[in-house]
């Protein structure tokens, strides 16, 4: 049996700290002192499982610290406040820039960022998939519950994002 990568691990682990309210330091430091080529080298399904957890995550670990960040919602998802591999980064960055691979957040998915970063580049996936839509949880309270993707499992749990089946194998 094919075992997860090792970052998709730790973005799982961050992910349910998140979710239970978990001390998560020491993640984050395994975090912030990651290679930078080691996200690059990343497979394609790992990559999306990697940055849809970390996106939850954070989004999450967040919120709780300051609920009222919400209140301004353009400057929480564009703000700069999360640090992997030693950049620093916006949920915003993760979302468009490296899920959604160097999209433009206003123009429905359509048109492609001109000239993204060479770290954008490195670090996107290589195929969108759409479905990742629904696996993003903006914070709102009306969004459901957050469940860690797989990179092993993500084409079944995409195909069901509501449902919490990702926190058992």
């Amino acid at each position: 049996m094919q075992e997860e990568n090792s970052l998709v691990k730790l973005s799982q682990q961050l992910l349910l700290a998140a979710r239970f309210s978990n001390e998560s330091r020491e993640l984050l430091r395994e975090l912030l002192a990651l290679p930078a080529d080691s996200v690059a080298a990343l497979s394609d399904d790992e990559r999306k499982a990697f940055w849809i957890n970390l996106y939850n995550a954070f989004t999450q670990t967040l919120l709780k610290a300051n609920p009222f960040l919400y209140r301004n919602k353009h400057r929480f998802f564009t703000a700069k406040q999360i640090t992997i591999a030693g950049q620093l980064i916006s949920l915003d960055a993760i979302e468009h820039g490296i899920l959604r691979r160097s999209k433009i957040k206003w123009a429905f998915g359509y048109l492609g960022k001109l000239f993204p970063s060479a770290l954008e580049k490195a670090w996107r996936v290589a195929k969108v998939d759409a479905r990742i839509h629904f696996a993003l949880n903006c914070g709102a309270k009306s969004c459901p519950p957050i469940a860690f993707y797989s990179s092993l499992h993500q084409d079944r749990q995409l195909a069901v994002p509501c449902s919490d089946t990702s926190l058992s194998k």
